[in-house]
Formats: structure tokens, C-alpha cells, sequence
């Protein structure tokens, strides 16, 4: 399988939002709530685009998967447990296209953006999911990331995760 791990570009716009959209049915008809029609929304992608911090995993000429980064982690999903030092980042927005799932595109895209932001310097990575999403769960703890929280949520709990990329 071919796969090419790139920055996302503005003619990405419409097959991202389709992605996404298809992916969050995927996960809503799986039982995980994590996301709905309210996000992540075209406008979301639309400025993670424009700000330079979108990736996409391409397979078979199509976009399989993306994740997004920032400098942030919103106030009601943070903890106080983050304990690597250093420059850090947050992931966001890991989607893969239910035509890929099972087939190691999520590895790929957190793979390939550990790899750009290594390079750039940056030491820690954080990243948060819902504790239903037991794929998400499954694939971080897999990657050597460390659970470093969990705080009550709707459907069970948020669960935080961090990892030194240094």
C-alpha cells in the first residue's frame, strides 16, 4: 500500500470535509459521542488549513486519514497532570475514512506527525479522547502514549494522554 503523509492544502478542502463527515457517522453508529455535526465542522478544517497545521495520510489517491495541531488545549479539556517538560503540542481532530479504518492509517498519521514536529523541535505531544473510543485508546497506548488523566465526561470520561517525542 502506497501511503504519503503530507500538510494539507485548500484543494483538500471538500474530500477533508468529507472525511470527516463520513467518519463521524462511522464513529456515532460504533456508539462513540465524541463528535457530532457540530464538530469538527468545515470551518474547522477550513482554518487549520489556512494556519498550516492540517496533515493528511493519502492511500490509493484519496484522503485516508488527518490530524491537526496547536499550541492549545481548550480550558474544559485540560488537566493539570502533564508532566514532560518542554516545548509541547496538541494533537487534534484524528479522523480516518471508514474505507481505511483497520488498515494502520491511524498509526501512519500519528507516526508522520510525530515526525514533523520532532524536527521542529518540539519535545511533548498531548492529545485527548473519550474514554468510549476504545480504537483511539487501543491505538495511543500501542504508540507508547501515557494516560496522564481522566476527568468525568458525558458518556464516561475525557482521557488525557501525552508523549516525549524527543
Amino acid at each position: 500500500m502506497d501511503i504519503e503523509f503530507r500538510k494539507a492544502g485548500k484543494a483538500d478542502l471538500d474530500e477533508l470535509a468529507e472525511m470527516y463527515r463520513l467518519a463521524v457517522r462511522a464513529m456515532n453508529a460504533a456508539g462513540i459521542i465524541q463528535w457530532d455535526e457540530t464538530y469538527p465542522t468545515r470551518e474547522h478544517i477550513e482554518r487549520d488549513i489556512n494556519e498550516d497545521c492540517l496533515y493528511v495520510v493519502i492511500c490509493e489517491g484519496r484522503i485516508a486519514g488527518a490530524i491537526s495541531w496547536n499550541y492549545e488545549v481548550d480550558d474544559e479539556h485540560d488537566t493539570d497532570k502533564w508532566s514532560i517538560p518542554g516545548e509541547w503540542r496538541a494533537l487534534h481532530r484524528l479522523a480516518v475514512h471508514p474505507d481505511f479504518q483497520g488498515c494502520g492509517i491511524g498509526k501512519e498519521t500519528m507516526s508522520g506527525i510525530e515526525r514533523v514536529l520532532r524536527k521542529e523541535g518540539i519535545k511533548a505531544l498531548r492529545f485527548d479522547t473519550v474514554s468510549s473510543n476504545t480504537p483511539a485508546m487501543r491505538l495511543y497506548k500501542s504508540q507508547g502514549w501515557r494516560e496522564v488523566d481522566r476527568q468525568p465526561w458525558i458518556d464516561g470520561d475525557i482521557v488525557y494522554f501525552e508523549k516525549s517525542i524527543s
